[in-house]
């Protein structure tokens, strides 16, 4: 049998604390999760929205978080 197709999937969060069950849900709904990469792009305030973070999965073959720090305006 060929090897299946991976899918990417992309989200973006702005101090989103569903985030994380976003991306376990997402994860244990797939057929084949082993086929499943997810990039998420978070903005968050460090030390304030730690809960907003995607988790880290051994089975997400790869997954981004890059922290953008957000402006002390928009607390």
């Amino acid at each position: 049998m060929d090897r299946l197709p991976d899918i990417f999937v992309s989200i973006a969060n702005y101090r989103d604390s569903e985030t994380p069950h976003t991306v376990l849900d997402l994860l244990a709904q797939a057929r084949w999760p082993d086929h499943v990469q997810v990039g998420v792009m978070s903005q968050v305030v460090p030390g304030v929205d730690d809960d907003c973070l995607a988790p880290s999965l051994p089975q997400v073959r790869e997954l981004r978080v890059a922290d953008v720090q957000v402006p002390h305006a928009a607390l």
